[in-house]
């Protein structure tokens, strides 16, 4: 899933209306690491671009983590003890495309 396609679906479930106490604004900073979405100043979600691996294994990359609940909580893991191939929010069906000539 491409950055633009996370943006996309972070705009989708947001409708944006001028920035007052009422109606927050949602905003982004891109690192080269990922993109972290923030609401008025609170953390939303963060998306994962750039590659990470525990100990050289279990690499992955492009998937969101942490996500955030409203009280600030984390509600994502990373490299959980119990399955430390799993990753906070991804997409699961790899679709492999063939080289053209």
């Amino acid at each position: 899933m491409r950055i633009h396609t996370i943006i996309t679906l972070a705009c989708c479930l947001y409708i944006p209306t001028p920035a007052t106490a009422e109606n927050p604004v949602l905003h982004w900073e891109e690192s080269s690491d990922g993109i972290l979405v923030t609401e008025s100043g609170s953390k939303v979600l963060y998306y994962q671009r750039a590659a990470l691996s525990k100990d050289g294994k279990f690499a992955r990359a492009n998937y969101v983590h942490p996500l955030f609940g409203l009280d600030g909580s984390i509600l994502t893991e990373d490299f959980p003890a119990d399955h430390p191939h799993h990753r906070g929010v991804f997409w699961a069906w790899q679709q492999e495309y063939a080289e053209q000539p």
